[in-house]
């Protein structure tokens, strides 16, 4: 089962916005390393997130602001 991501996003008439979907973000650290790689990891994670986000705020654009239109 695949683990749930630690962030997500909503998108409504208002905007984008990200919400935070599980706490803790990850594991626990002891090391600089761990660190670095667990910081990385949300890195890559928000990256893809954007990339998601952009996506839905261009179809969000261009939907009809008030349901569907009749050419």
């Amino acid at each position: 089962m695949p683990r749930p991501r630690p962030f997500d996003f909503q998108i409504n008439n208002h905007g984008a916005r990200i919400e935070v979907t599980r706490t803790p973000l990850h594991s626990a650290c002891l090391t600089d390393d761990e660190v670095d790689n667990q910081i990385d990891n949300l890195k890559r994670e928000l990256d893809s997130l954007a990339a998601e986000m952009k996506q839905a705020i261009i179809k969000q654009r261009e939907k009809p602001p008030f349901g569907k239109h009749n050419a």
